[in-house]
């Protein structure tokens, strides 16, 4: 690891620690940093991430070590991605958090070995190797985070991030107990930083809330030795506690006056790392264009609990979010962002877009969506450089959207997939199954249907529901038929807490349903038809049309179709062409009557029927969505919402 030039100490440090990707830099942190640097405090930001993985690749590559025991990045990022299962918290359960019990007496490793997924239990053997290491590494850590000097230590808890935070904090504690330490981030939200606070007496502070405009104080509070507690912008919510909350939400206003992060330490420290050319095409900035979620303050998804208690959305002006993706590009000479919104504005898909487009710089950007979006949206989406998005799709079933309060059907999900298709965005999404009230039949009619769809990008698979805190679930379970059982993360069996804790800074719940359904009974038909998707799909297995002088070919090449060709003369083209974003047979025959051609809607009725046999629409309350994918998307008038023939 790098050290710190000597000198008289800085004011503040804010640590990043591993479960973080490395592949992007922590936005909070940078945001927090260029906030304090505004507000006079010399700071300084540490992403342990980066070295950590250095720490593991280098201890892994000395002489005795068969290669086949190395640590890769690939797997670093396993662990990263696995903040549902507590893994990479517990790989840091080690002193001075806590003396782990042996191998074969940890429950945490029992859990692993007898897992019905057999690559869960497969990473056995990678988590006791990183284990091994970690003390190593903290060691190290404390010792560079003591050469700042810093009178304060900031340390963003993401989940996945508490263990490693919380034994880093011990032993910084233990060796300058002077140095004041203050939490933050998403796990300390809400109950979870109560229960931290309770339980780590060693927290100086602990911010809930919107911190930039709370943190400079604070921080200075804490250097002069003052006691927390409440000042104007703040509250101090729980007696005999050190948690200090901001009294109110940063207005859109608030949000533009926002200084640009400052990203400058991950780039240095990325530089002296021995893996910075394997991952250099690779690394993303963040941006921040909103907080919250326009459509969860309305019609709140009854499994969500992204935001905790700040769900009321905010967003920056379009010119505004432009001026920072131009900044951060210029800045660090890096063309790839990932927007870390929970959902695009309408504003930006009307205002933003158009302005990146305008600056004809080859951006890839990762955005979260609605996944209403139409054919239009899409395309200027890509048009702004957009290769991968997120849309919250969920399921292929409009009874069960509707008991997520999702405010989509089916036919707009699979519309959407299309357009994607079409136009090349990634949408990055997975199947959830076991909501309360929904119709088991509903599984084997989506079983069936699914290898229609055998040429647009499936998902990434079919998960249990588990109920998060601050959702609509876990706040009024009665409503809905369910009994929460226990924490997805048994913190038992990674920290020194006791139950009660442990419940208290958990994020995600087992539970059960009073009817006593077994979801798993019902589901295997759709699992089945899933993983053919995900195994059998690839780019060139495709069912796209082509229009020539009075009629229209579509080429059915998705897995089982061998090629085949359907031809279309003039009218039967023009009704597949007026289902591009879905129709009914009624609608059809009122465009039709408007051309001044007289079609028997009973006609249309049966050639959208013959369609369906074929597979070559889906259909959704007498809706039918054309599923060939326009060879020439550019060429074709965008959004047919209703009948078009071309």
């Amino acid at each position: 690891m790098s050290r710190p030039s000597a000198g008289p100490g800085i004011d503040f440090l804010l640590a990043a620690m591993p479960w973080e990707t490395i592949l992007m830099p922590s936005i909070r942190l940078g945001l927090l940093k260029a906030v304090c640097d505004a507000a006079g405090l010399k700071c300084e930001v540490r992403h342990f991430t980066l070295a950590a993985m250095e720490h593991f690749i280098g201890t892994s590559c000395v002489p005795g070590i068969p290669a086949d025991e190395a640590i890769r990045i690939e797997d670093y990022d396993i662990v990263a991605q696995e903040t549902r299962s507590g893994l990479g918290d517990w790989i840091f359960s080690v002193p001075p958090l806590r003396d782990p019990p042996p191998p074969d007496e940890d429950p945490f490793l029992a859990r692993m070995r007898t897992s019905e997924d057999p690559a869960w239990r497969g990473r056995v053997d990678l988590a006791l190797r990183m284990r091994a290491r970690v003390p190593a590494f903290l060691d190290a850590t404390a010792s560079e985070v003591l050469a700042y000097r810093p009178r304060v230590l900031g340390l963003s808890l993401n989940f996945g991030q508490t263990a490693a935070s919380l034994a880093l904090l011990r032993l910084v504690k233990a060796r300058n107990p002077s140095i004041r330490v203050v939490l933050g981030g998403a796990a300390c939200d809400g109950p979870m930083g109560i229960a931290l606070a309770r339980a780590f007496p060693e927290v100086d502070a602990l911010v809930r809330g919107e911190a930039e405009h709370v943190l400079p104080e604070l921080v200075r509070d804490l250097i002069r030795g003052d006691l927390i507690g409440p000042r104007e912008g703040r509250n101090h919510p729980v007696d005999g506690l050190p948690v200090v909350e901001a009294s109110a939400r940063l207005s859109a206003g608030e949000l533009d006056a926002l200084p640009v992060p400052d990203f400058s330490d991950y780039f240095e420290h990325l530089t002296k790392t021995s893996f910075r050319e394997r991952i250099a095409d690779q690394v993303a900035l963040p941006v921040e264009a909103s907080r919250g979620c326009w459509w969860g303050q309305k019609h709140h998804c009854t499994f969500c609990g992204l935001n905790g208690d700040s769900i009321a959305y905010r967003c920056k002006s379009a010119p505004r979010v432009l001026d920072e993706f131009v900044a951060l590009a210029r800045r660090y000479r890096v063309l790839r962002f990932q927007v870390v919104d929970n959902i695009i504005a309408n504003e930006h898909l009307r205002e933003l877009l158009p302005r990146l487009r305008a600056q004809g710089a080859d951006f890839s950007m990762f955005w979260e969506t609605k996944s209403n979006l139409t054919r239009r949206q899409v395309r200027d989406l890509r048009d702004a450089g957009v290769r991968m998005i997120q849309p919250g799709i969920e399921s292929l079933s409009s009874p069960i959207l509707a008991l997520m309060r999702k405010g989509v059907t089916a036919l707009q999900n699979v519309r959407l997939l299309k357009w994607c298709a079409a136009y090349g965005v990634m949408p990055a999404w997975n199947f959830l199954y076991g909501f309360p009230g929904e119709p088991e039949a509903e599984y084997a009619r989506m079983a069936a249907f699914i290898p229609s769809l055998g040429h647009l990008p499936p998902p990434s698979g079919l998960r249990p529901l588990c109920v998060d805190r601050f959702s609509p679930y876990f706040d009024d379970p009665d409503r809905y038929g369910i009994d929460i059982q226990k924490p997805e993360i048994d913190y038992r069996t990674i920290l020194p807490v006791d139950a009660a804790t442990a419940t208290g800074m958990a994020y995600q719940f087992a539970y059960r349903h009073r009817d006593g359904r077994d979801t798993g009974s019902y589901v295997e038909p759709l699992r089945f038809a899933l993983d053919a998707w995900l195994s059998e799909w690839h780019p060139a297995r495709t069912l796209t049309y082509r229009r020539g002088p009075g009629f229209l070919s579509i080429v059915d090449r998705r897995p089982g179709a061998a090629g085949s060709i359907s031809d279309f003369g003039p009218l039967e083209a023009a009704i597949y062409l007026a289902c591009e974003d879905g129709a009914n047979a009624a609608t059809i025959e009122r465009w039709f009557t408007g051309q001044g051609l007289a079609v028997n809607v009973g006609w249309i009725q049966g050639f959208l029927d013959e369609l369906a046999r074929q597979n070559l629409v889906f259909v959704e309350g007498g809706k039918a969505l054309a599923l060939a994918l326009p060879a020439s998307p550019d060429n074709s008038a965008p959004d047919s919402e209703g009948a078009r023939a071309g």
